[in-house]
């Protein structure tokens, strides 16, 4: 995904960016209740979760939504930080508490980033929408907590994922390949044209 860019009118905030394969403009524009985007390295997995949490932020201003990996010590360098250096523009934020990992837009919204690793703290949320970044990290009592924290009233509830491929054995794929309960989007790295022509042939 290139640089988002944001148009903004007296009438509406909307997210404008240019996706780089079918896959990743299809996750990000799904309206489905839980959705999941399975893919190599480089396909644009993490760039993909952050544009979906920025759009549903933007498109439903004094929105709450939660970005989250298993451990939380290990968003500063990867989920965080393609946030807020590759997808949200600065001027978009209004507040940035370092401490809490929670990004107050200027429409009011707000993105908390948080860690699965301390569920007491996730405990009392009301959430629009989550998403799981490497969500091959977590397992299913992760899923349903978070997914319970869906209750935001006045905006709709999406939980959506981010990941490379897991085994059959794993509860992402009982779910949504298995059982259907959701939407998958899958892209490999050769569907990313920005990668380098060595890397994909490594």
């Amino acid at each position: 995904m290139r640089q988002a860019r944001v148009v903004q009118s007296k009438a509406e905030v909307r997210l404008v960016w240019e996706p780089i394969n079918r896959p990743q403009a299809g996750f990000v524009a799904s309206a489905a209740s839980r959705c999941l985007f399975s893919g190599a390295f480089g396909a644009g997995k993490t760039l993909a979760l952050c544009a979906k949490a920025l759009k549903l932020s933007l498109d439903y201003p004094g929105n709450y939504g939660l970005i989250c990996r298993k451990v939380r010590a290990t968003l500063g360098q990867t989920t965080l930080k393609t946030f807020l250096e590759r997808v949200c523009p600065r001027e978009l934020i209004r507040d940035y508490n370092k401490s809490e990992g929670l990004v107050t837009l200027t429409n009011g919204s707000q993105i908390l980033f948080g860690g699965l690793d301390d569920p007491l703290k996730l405990g009392s949320l009301e959430l629009g929408w989550a998403g799981i970044d490497e969500a091959i990290e977590s397992n299913e009592d992760d899923w349903r907590m978070v997914e319970g924290r869906l209750r935001k009233v006045g905006v709709p509830h999406q939980i959506f994922a981010a990941t490379n491929p897991g085994p059959p054995s794993h509860y992402l794929y009982r779910m949504f390949w298995t059982e259907h309960r959701g939407e998958v989007f899958q892209a490999s790295s050769f569907d990313n044209p920005a990668l380098p022509a060595a890397y994909k042939q490594r």
